[in-house]
């Protein structure tokens, strides 16, 4: 369908919401590689290294031309009156109308299926994506990788794509005529966005020196790879308290350590507050070394509400439980191992003989 663009000087008639499911529009071409966004240039006029000014030309070289899509059907037994499109999300919003045939019902093929294209310019206003142009600019030269990426940005400029620059809304009249009788049209329509490209031009950006990267001083691995530790027995069963419990620790040095030889200390914790004295270890580049303790365990005290094991037996002695964790001093904090658990059971098994 042939279609005739031109600035409407009048304001959108609001659509109602129910009405907002007749009619729709969306950007696009139809050759999709045609389709080109309108383009809104900054520029820098004063400081090199920012931007500054958004570059408005003068006449119809500061229009902003875009191309949508539109399809949509009048109710049964209605035809087309008239449509626009408003653009702008603030007053006074640019109006566009266009032309369509008051003979038909529908816009676009297939009764309203299929889409017809349009393309319209209006005179340039300002995007409505919250900010200026120029702060877009500047907030992506402030991303840029170091002063390297920076001048590189001002040197050969950059664009920044929006798919929701502008608001936009669509207004489509229908009306129904009868003999001797012309209903006043209604309207119908929906909400969209149109896109725009934010261009940062290049600038004359000549720093005085090239910008040196700050050197980064590689992070040395830890001189302590691992630390570890297990009960030598996890459980301990009828066997008369105090006993002793071993638990044997393993200490591993980094294959990467800047040591070549790593001399530090290490000590044995674990519940109530244990703690060993700190005992003086040293590791070359990649070793291990393995270390023990012993731990004394006396008998927990006797749980007297519990219940006799045998008839005229002892009371029954609770079961005592633990962990234990080695610790090692790093230059710079500790490095502990996980927790190995340990249960000591003080309650001796009865001797059961045979009779001869």
């Amino acid at each position: 369908m042939p279609i005739a663009l031109a600035l409407s000087i009048f304001c959108l008639v609001a659509v109602s919401a129910q009405n907002q499911d007749r009619f729709y529009f969306e950007p696009g071409a139809e050759n999709p590689g045609s389709f080109k966004p309108p383009i809104i240039f900054v520029k820098s006029t004063r400081d090199a290294s920012a931007y500054d000014t958004v570059d408005v030309k003068q006449g119809s070289e500061s229009d902003l031309r875009f191309s949508i899509r539109l399809r949509g059907q009048c109710p049964e037994r209605y035809r087309l009156e008239n449509g626009h499109i408003s653009v702008g999300d603030r007053v006074p919003r640019t109006n566009v109308s266009f032309q369509v045939n008051t003979n038909n019902r529908s816009i676009g093929p297939d009764h309203g299926q299929g889409w017809d294209y349009f393309s319209f310019a209006i005179p340039f206003r300002m995007p409505d994506i919250g900010r200026s142009p120029v702060d877009v600019c500047n907030a992506e030269l402030k991303r840029a990788d170091g002063l390297t990426g920076r001048a590189k940005l001002l040197r050969e400029g950059f664009d920044i794509d929006f798919a929701r620059a502008y608001q936009a809304e669509l207004s489509v009249q229908c009306h129904k005529d009868a003999v001797l009788f012309h209903e006043d049209p209604n309207p119908y329509g929906n909400n969209g966005y149109l896109p725009a490209v934010i261009r940062c031009l290049p600038t004359d950006y000549k720093p005085t020196r090239m910008p040196v990267e700050p050197k980064r001083t590689p992070v040395p691995d830890p001189p302590i790879e691992s630390v570890s530790v297990l009960a030598d027995p996890a459980e301990t069963q009828g066997r008369q308290c105090p006993v002793n419990v071993t638990f044997r620790g393993k200490i591993t040095a980094g294959d990467n350590s800047a040591y070549t030889t790593f001399k530090t200390e290490y000590r044995f914790v674990g519940e109530n507050n244990f703690k060993s004295d700190w005992m003086p270890v040293s590791l070359a580049r990649g070793a291990s070394k393995s270390v023990i303790w012993r731990r004394f365990i006396e008998a927990p005290e006797n749980d007297r509400a519990g219940a006799f094991k045998t008839p005229g037996g002892r009371v029954k002695i609770p079961v005592y439980r633990g962990w234990m964790s080695v610790e090692v001093k790093l230059p710079n904090g500790i490095k502990r191992s996980e927790r190995t658990d340990f249960s000591v059971d003080c309650n001796v098994q009865p001797r059961i003989r045979t009779r001869p």
